[in-house]
């Protein structure tokens, strides 16, 4: 009887494994990309469903962008470190879970005529990302590989053309501008955009000042946009305080010094401190604007950009009159995010730090006023602030902190 169950075991073994439906031998010859998982039964790789996910909208990270017609939002959830995208309406949303990250982080989002993509720094230094269609749910994920090596910070925003070009503009590691860029999504390109040196308009940050602050360095807090004539980036120096602005030109970059904060009255050697929140957008005419703040007198300010001049405008200098009649000032312009509305017309989100409110200001096309209100003062709100313009109205959205709550962080939505 045991010779007889020897003999056979073998026969029987294969019997078992042919049945099995996780036959190992169907595995998969390569480890699976990001987003996707090993389909057992054919041996090959296929996008990994996407749970979706039910709890309440975290505020922590939070970005909101869209067309006309769809509102595309993502955000990290401060407890589980999960990263959420989806589509958010008024009475509705479709949020999916798209991947875990080890920590909370910041992250980029930005769409054009067809597609979306979300951008995060990878625990290697390396740009992950997520896209998709508009009008399809099914998420895609890459890795940002270059031959170039290159290694990336928190510090960085993204650009999608309508061809699907991707530009990830960052601050590298040695406190310099690049950008990685790939037209497919598979082949990407390094390059560097400023180093700090002297501006195409004649203005310097002394090396006396160059590399004594940390963190320092050019590239702090940019802003991406695909302008008609090709990428523009603002971002702050953080070594000399001013706001500077990359233009593509070519193959190559022209860098100007927009604004150095400079006290009135003085020569542009004394510097403020100034470009910091920076936020960009184009115009239906295709105009490019700025808006950014203005760290050492606390005000919020904007720059209708072109090729050829700058003209700053002061959005909101934080003075208010309060209950008692007193002139009170305020801190204004943290989480600023720019947008045009489809007349023309710029309008900021911001926060007014100084009473935790969520603010929005805005010029008529053709007027010269800007003119601000509040428009969510509940609690402590206003980081992260979005603005998506749409054809019918708009989304005004921000973190609100959640004393109590395990999270911490709740997300506004003010749908107008």
């Amino acid at each position: 009887m045991l010779r007889a169950m020897i003999r056979w075991f073998p026969i029987l073994l294969l019997a078992m494994l042919t049945g099995c439906p996780d036959n190992p031998i169907k595995l998969c010859e390569t480890e699976c990309a990001l987003g996707e998982v090993c389909d057992v039964d054919v041996g090959v790789c296929v996008p990994a469903p996407l749970q979706t996910y039910d709890g309440p909208l975290p505020g922590r990270n939070s970005k909101t962008a869209g067309t006309e017609s769809k509102v595309f939002y993502a955000a990290v959830d401060p407890v589980s470190f999960e990263l959420l995208g989806g589509t958010l309406t008024r009475s509705d949303r479709d949020i999916r879970i798209l991947t875990k990250l080890t920590n909370s982080r910041s992250i980029a989002m930005n769409t054009n005529a067809s597609r979306v993509v979300v951008v995060w720094l990878g625990d290697d230094s390396r740009f992950r990302f997520a896209t998709r269609t508009q009008d399809n749910d099914l998420w895609t994920f890459g890795v940002v590989q270059a031959d170039v090596a290159y290694a990336g910070t928190e510090n960085f925003a993204v650009a999608l053309d309508e061809a699907g070009g991707l530009t990830i503009a960052f601050q590298a590691t040695d406190r310099t501008l690049r950008v990685v860029r790939s037209n497919d999504r598979e082949s990407w390109t390094v390059g560097l955009v400023d180093d700090g040196g002297v501006a195409a308009n004649g203005v310097e940050c002394p090396a006396t000042i160059r590399g004594t602050r940390r963190p320092g360095g050019v590239g702090i807090q940019p802003s991406i946009v695909q302008a008609p004539d090709g990428v523009w980036i603002a971002y702050q120096d953080a070594d000399c305080g001013d706001l500077r602005l990359a233009r593509q030109v070519g193959t190559g970059w022209s860098v100007d010094v927009v604004d150095t904060g400079a006290i009135d009255a003085s020569p542009v050697t004394q510097r403020g401190r100034t470009g910091g929140w920076s936020t960009m957008a184009v115009g239906p005419s295709g105009n490019v604007g700025i808006a950014y703040v203005d760290e050492l007198r606390g005000t919020l300010k904007y720059v209708s950009a072109s090729s050829l001049s700058f003209v700053i405008e002061t959005v909101d200098d934080g003075f208010e009159i309060d209950q008692n009649a007193n002139q009170r000032k305020d801190l204004v312009g943290a989480w600023a995010h720019l947008d045009f509305d489809s007349r023309g017309a710029p309008t900021i989100v911001y926060m007014n730090q100084s009473n935790a409110s969520l603010r929005l200001a805005q010029r008529p096309q053709e007027g010269t006023r800007w003119v601000q209100r509040t428009v969510a003062s509940e609690g402590i709100v206003g980081f992260h602030a979005g603005l998506v313009e749409l054809a019918q109205g708009r989304l005004i959205s921000g973190e609100q902190m959640v004393p109590g709550r395990m999270s911490g962080s709740s997300f506004v939505q003010v749908w107008e």
